[in-house]
């Protein structure tokens, strides 16, 4: 599981959260996410490689944003063929009913989709060794 009860607390109130990947990336860039059985997922809603869904593919490490908070994460890409895949699309027609969301729910949850979805996974930290 990749629970965080924050950020958990903080997708059920709000529909946007900034996400940043990689070395070279200063600025958060905000996306949906939806949580599924306690775990995270994102889809690159440009099915593009290029932006944070491809360095989260290349193994790079990056940053949520939600609130004041930010908490570090990595990304495992979830097998298209998954059971969990209809679940992951059903979240997203659940979570993003609002009405100037609905063309856009309707269209990130259809299976061409499914190759472009991660699960956004936090990275514990052990304490004592922020800063290092």
């Amino acid at each position: 599981m990749n629970r965080d009860a924050g950020l958990l607390r903080y997708l059920q109130e709000h529909t946007l959260i900034g996400i940043r990947v990689g070395p070279d990336r200063v600025d958060f860039v905000d996306i949906w996410m939806v949580e599924v059985s306690g775990r995270l997922f994102a889809r690159s809603w440009n099915r593009s490689t290029r932006g944070w869904y491809g360095a989260l593919l290349e193994g790079l490490a990056g940053d949520v944003r939600f609130g004041d908070r930010t908490l570090p994460i990595v990304g495992r890409r979830l097998d298209p063929e998954s059971p969990l895949m209809s679940r992951i699309d059903r979240a997203y027609l659940e979570r993003f009913h609002q009405p100037e969301n609905i063309p856009y729910a309707q269209g990130i949850s259809q299976p061409d989709y499914h190759p472009y979805t991660m699960e956004i996974l936090p990275v514990e930290i052990p304490s004592g060794t922020e800063g290092e």
